[in-house]
Parts: C-alpha cells; structure tokens; sequence
C-alpha cells in the first residue's frame, strides 16, 4: 500500500492491496489540479500544483490551499468502481524543480528526485544538499567514515550523467564535503536556487 499525504490532510489518496492506484479519499478532501496559471489540467497531464480543500478540518479550514505539488489524474474510470477518482503518479513538490537549459535551446525542468538517483548508488554520502546558481550545480555532502579519497569525483561525474540523461545541458558542478548541512527551522535541508 501506498499513500498521498501532507500536513494540511493527513490522507488525500491511498491504495490498497487489491487496487495499486492511488484512490482519491474525495469523502474528505476536494483537489483541483492546476497548472501554473491556477487553470484546471485534463486527466493523463501533470499539474504545476494542487489546490486542497479539506473536508474535515473544522478547527483550521482550508479552501483551495496551494500545494506545490505536481501529480497525474489517471484518465481512467476507477478500477474498484467507486465513483472516486485515482492518481496516476505524484511527482513532489514543484518548487524545488531545477530549470536547466535544453541541448536544444528550450528549458529542461529537473525534479530532485533526478540529483537524488546520481547520489544514491554512493554508499559514501551520507547527506547531501544542494545550491543551483549562475555558476552551477553546487553539492555539499556529509561523507561517512572511511569514504574514499575519488568520492567526491565519482559523485561529481554522476551528476553531471544525471543531468545530461534529461536532455539538459550539464552545468559546472562542484561536490564540497561539510562537517554538516545547514538546516531551515525544523530541520528540513532544501534543495536551493538563487539568481
């Protein structure tokens, strides 16, 4: 089983073992998917973001809360029956998405999921963060104890792979290793852009 949450709704679509579509729980919450100009997006498109109204919350209501979300509405009817609609994929949280330039001159969008995949088959890297700015792709990491000496080489050459793979144009990337990352309140490390 799997789940779509967030803090505003603790449940806003689940599957089950019998259904792996990610169901809608339309009896508590209403979504819109939107794109960047708030426009509905048809069934089968990926949404810029999701407006949420939850149904429930009678403490805090929330109408049409923006969450920066991009996600797909299966076009399809619901294979359970219910009349609730399903998602097609969640792709996280659309602000932290890296616009890089294209080989063939248009804009490349990156999700941090594409940098993620480039750092996860290094065993090395323990945390990692990163800064996107005019002078490139800039990766700080907590290394793990006895990491080797070409970790920070290897890390940088599977970036620069990873970004390539979309279609963009690699940036100069550069892999710093910190004693730790900075962290917002609360803890969160963020994916970074600056002009």
């Amino acid at each position: 089983m799997s789940g779509y949450a967030a803090t505003e709704a603790p449940t806003i679509a689940a599957s089950s073992p019998e259904h792996p579509e990610l169901e809608i729980a339309e009896d508590v919450v209403v979504i819109e998917i939107v794109d960047e100009d708030g426009e509905p997006v048809a069934p089968g498109r990926p949404g810029a973001k999701v407006l949420l109204t939850n149904l429930i919350n009678y403490a805090q209501p929330l109408i049409r809360y923006e969450l920066t979300d991009s996600v797909v509405e299966s076009p399809l009817p619901n294979p359970a029956g219910r009349p609730w609609r399903c998602l097609l994929s969640i792709d996280g949280r659309t602000a932290d998405i890296l616009y890089f330039h294209g080989r063939d001159g248009a804009t490349v969008p990156i999700h941090p999921s594409v940098l993620g995949s480039a750092v996860a088959p290094i065993a090395e890297v323990g945390e990692y963060s990163f800064v996107y700015d005019a002078q490139g792709l800039h990766a700080q990491v907590v290394l793990t104890s006895g990491a080797k000496a070409d970790v920070t080489e290897r890390l940088r050459n599977s970036l620069i792979s990873a970004v390539a793979s979309t279609g963009a144009v690699p940036p100069a990337v550069d892999v710093q290793p910190v004693a730790a990352l900075h962290r917002e309140a609360g803890g969160k490390l963020r994916l970074v852009r600056s002009a």
